[in-house]
């Protein structure tokens, strides 16, 4: 998407979600900063994240994230085509 992401994450043990977060985050933002993005916040203050408790939760949200890119009328576009690892 072209103005925010979307991520399913399983955070291992000894891995806690907001150490995994800051560490995708700042990467991104590396990788970013030397393609020229702009300067500013990349980022906003508070991450929208949900536990997922099931497996019908899991698949939910994995059709919401899926969907997301016809929903915001980008489907034939780049976002068309994405990549996604499901272990």
């Amino acid at each position: 998407m072209p103005n925010h992401v979307h991520w399913l994450v399983r955070p291992v043990q000894g891995w806690p979600l907001e150490g995994i977060l800051n560490s995708i985050k700042g990467f991104v933002s590396v990788k970013a900063s030397a393609q020229g993005a702009k300067t500013g916040r990349l980022w906003q203050a508070e991450s929208y994240d949900h536990i997922v408790r099931n497996r019908e939760e899991l698949e939910v949200f994995r059709k919401y994230i899926a969907d997301n890119p016809r929903k915001a009328h980008l489907s034939s576009g780049r976002f068309a085509v994405y990549q996604a690892e499901w272990i």
